[in-house]
Order: C-alpha cells, then sequence, then structure tokens
C-alpha cells in the first residue's frame, strides 16, 4: 500500500489547518512563506523558508520534515521546483 505526499507551499486557505497543528505541537505558527507536507488530506508537518518547523506530534513526522527540509534546500545543481500556488502572506501566520 503506499501513501501520497503532497509537498506544496501554504496558501491562505491553509491558515485553519495551521492553527490545528501548530496547537498539536504547542508552538506557533513560523512566520513567513511555509511549506507543507500533506499526508491523506491532512497538512502534518510545516517549515518555514527560515527553518522552523511544526509537526504533528502524535503521527510518524521525522521523514516527512526531512522531505520538506530537501525540498527547501535542494542539492547543488538541482533547481527547486517551483510551486503553482500563491505562498501565506506572512502576516496571516500568527
Amino acid at each position: 500500500m503506499s501513501i501520497a505526499i503532497e509537498i506544496r507551499n501554504a496558501v491562505d486557505s491553509d491558515l485553519p489547518a495551521l492553527r490545528r497543528l501548530a496547537e498539536r505541537d504547542t508552538a506557533p505558527i513560523p512566520t513567513g512563506e511555509l511549506l507543507l507536507a500533506i499526508e491523506s488530506g491532512e497538512v502534518l508537518a510545516a517549515r518555514s523558508a527560515s527553518g522552523e518547523v511544526i509537526a504533528d506530534p502524535f503521527a510518524p513526522t521525522a521523514a516527512l520534515v526531512a522531505t520538506l527540509e530537501a525540498a527547501a534546500n535542494p542539492s547543488p545543481g538541482r533547481r527547486a521546483r517551483p510551486s503553482r500556488t500563491a505562498p501565506i502572506r506572512p502576516g496571516l501566520a500568527r
């Protein structure tokens, strides 16, 4: 059985899911543009451009966080794939 993981930039409509995730992680939502790891439609981890991470402590998220790190910092010579969604505005993630 394979599980689909979606990695994408956060958009304004992700704010309720980010609030739930931050509450579960007992941490604030990172500020700035966020990259999300989504499994089965649920946001399980988020990473800011500065490297701040929130993740669901009740789900196995270590691999998702590592995937977010790799997506945010592609290997030299490898270009990051641009997102087709607009990033969340920095002022909303509070």
